[in-house]
């Protein structure tokens, strides 16, 4: 967490496609880029997104070096707000309230 209180944290586990990639027992792994990261670092979470997050295997077959890629679902206009499911797994309690209006919004972040 940075000094604004802010976070940036991506968990690639929850984001490998299970349809092709079986994994038993990973290893969790995070992206943090709270310190260093590009522009998709601000984009917002929702529980109806306009972006997939998928791991894109480049130079080796290792789901934990794939680069992360952003795909559209639908088309988008110009001026609409990305956003991508973190995907962040529920907590016991409050956890962090979800506000991105949704009609499918769970109501919580995690």
């Amino acid at each position: 967490e940075s000094k604004s209180g802010c976070s940036y944290l991506l968990d690639i586990a929850s984001h490998i496609d299970r349809e092709r990639v079986k994994t038993l027992g990973t290893t969790a792994y995070m992206i943090d880029a709270t310190r260093y990261g590009n522009v998709s670092r601000f984009i917002n979470h929702s529980c109806s997104p306009n972006l997939s997050v998928r791991l894109v295997l480049v130079e080796s077959k290792d789901c934990q070096l794939a680069h992360v890629g952003l795909f559209a679902t639908q088309d988008i206009v110009v001026g609409e707000e990305l956003s991508f499911d973190y995907r962040w797994k529920l907590q016991s309690g409050d956890g962090c309230p979800c506000h991105c209006g949704a009609q499918n919004c769970r109501g919580r972040v995690y």
